[in-house]
């Protein structure tokens, strides 16, 4: 279990690389704690390649749903984008 947080987030990394469904295959390849090491790949890397328009009703339903989707287009202004990633 020590290795879960790492692990997800070496797996997150590849999101500039390879579709969100291939992230997630490899992150549950990867080990024993297959459902929580996808989980966390997943919402990191679902939140680099941001929210879906036909997601964007949902999240106005919630309670400082625009908040939320502010604050994950946040930490995802943190990453390069595959411009940047391929101008090195």
């Amino acid at each position: 279990m020590v290795d879960t947080v790492p692990l997800a987030l070496y797996s997150a990394q590849f999101i500039g690389e390879k579709p969100l469904p291939t992230v997630i295959a490899q992150a549950i390849e990867a080990a024993d704690d297959t459902d929580t090491i996808a989980s966390i790949t997943g919402q990191i890397a679902g939140t680099f390649t941001g929210v879906p328009a036909d997601f964007s009703e949902h999240f106005s339903r919630i309670i400082d749903g625009d908040e939320i989707i502010k604050v994950a287009e946040a930490f995802a202004g943190a990453f390069p984008t595959l411009e940047e990633q391929s101008a090195r």
